[in-house]
């Protein structure tokens, strides 16, 4: 639902003009446009968020009673995930002073750059993503105890080099 309202969201910040030229926008619908844009964001974050959130309940429902660490460690990754990624949904919206500066230019006030959430962003989606490739073997072991070997690949043993070996 929230990766839809993105999708909704963005498309009305694209018929207020997004993507166009800046001489070709109508200054009136420039705040609008902002305020959906970082809603936008925002919905985009936590779908994100909450599809790995999904996918880890998945592993946890398959792994019931299946190496103890494991599930620590998977319910480490949800909250710890959660948080990173509800802090940096937060920062496109508490960068400025006053919030609406944020996406009202024409209100006095002073913001942080731009950069600093899409940096943390940044920043969290490679920590979780390191995280991942770090502890493949745990999510090997969940699947390994299900019949699911996830290291070896069939179609690798009937690849033919440019000799035909």
């Amino acid at each position: 639902m929230a990766l839809l309202g993105s999708t909704i969201s963005t498309n009305r910040t694209i018929d207020l003009g997004f993507g166009k030229h800046s001489h070709m926008i109508d200054p009136r619908n420039i705040s609008e446009m902002f305020l959906i844009g970082k809603i936008s964001v925002t919905l985009t974050v936590c779908s994100q968020a909450w599809s790995k959130t999904s996918f880890a309940i998945t592993l946890l429902m398959i792994s019931d009673g299946f190496h103890g660490r494991t599930r620590i460690f998977i319910w480490f990754a949800v909250v710890s995930m959660n948080l990173f990624f509800g802090t940096a949904a937060m920062l496109f919206w508490v960068g400025c002073s006053p919030v609406e500066k944020a996406w009202n230019l024409f209100v006095p006030g002073k913001c942080w750059s731009q950069y600093v959430p899409v940096l943390f962003m940044i920043f969290t989606s490679g920590e979780f993503v390191g995280a991942a490739v770090r502890d493949g073997a745990d999510q090997n072991s969940i699947l390994g105890h299900h019949g699911l070997d996830i290291r070896h690949h069939p179609v690798e043993d009937h690849y033919e080099d440019a000799d035909g070996n």
